[in-house]
């Protein structure tokens, strides 16, 4: 299964790893910091990352897993269109 991860901190590099331990591969990675993009993407085999949310394309994956800060998902949410994309996020505050 191809995944689209946004985020690249603590909750997202252990669901990363774990998912990709488990046979997922990621083709798409987003985060606002760059660094901290190639870091990550270094983990989960070198997938392509990026710091512009227009470059994130749903259609090349089976589903998109937000791993942002609580405060970041709402207005990064709203600038991407998932089409028939499954998008699943991650929340220590949010409710669905």
């Amino acid at each position: 299964m191809d995944l689209i991860l946004l985020g690249s901190g603590n909750a997202a590099t252990q669901l990363g790893n774990s998912l990709q331990k488990a046979g997922y591969r990621f083709v798409q990675l987003f985060s606002r910091r760059e660094e901290n993009a190639r870091t990550l993407s270094r983990m989960l085999g070198d997938c392509p990352y990026t710091t512009d949310l227009s470059q994130i394309d749903p259609s090349k994956a089976d589903a998109v897993i937000s791993a942002l800060k609580d405060s970041a998902d709402e207005e990064v949410w709203q600038q991407i269109d998932f089409g028939n994309t499954p998008a699943f996020h991650t929340a220590g505050t949010m409710p669905m």
